[in-house]
């Protein structure tokens, strides 16, 4: 079966789609429209022959997209948000959109 890969951005929205972040949160940590967050899930599913996001994300790690042997760039997990500093290390990054979007709400 032949399956066209997926572009970085669709992989990067597929790797938070796998961390359960819904398509608000994936626009937030991508600074994109939430909107463009749902044609990229939209592609994903397209490209790997899925119903569900659930289903593209098995499809994801099973070929390498996401998981322990990921083909993403190694610079997409050095930016500030992913790396993390002393006051807001990685390990608290849900809290931290949690956070943001409370705040967001007020």
């Amino acid at each position: 079966m032949n399956v066209a890969k997926l572009t970085e951005r669709e992989v990067q929205c597929l790797y938070w789609a796998a961390h359960g972040k819904s398509s608000e949160e994936t626009a937030m940590i991508l600074k994109i429209k939430k909107s463009t967050v749902e044609d990229y899930r939209k592609h994903i599913k397209q490209k790997l022959n899925c119903s569900s996001m659930a289903h593209a994300i098995y499809e994801g790690v099973k070929r390498g997209y996401i998981g322990a042997f990921h083909q993403l760039n190694p610079d997409f997990f050095n930016t500030p948000l992913l790396r993390g500093n002393a006051e807001q290390p990685i390990d608290y990054i849900g809290n931290l959109l949690l956070t943001s979007i409370t705040d967001k709400n007020r």
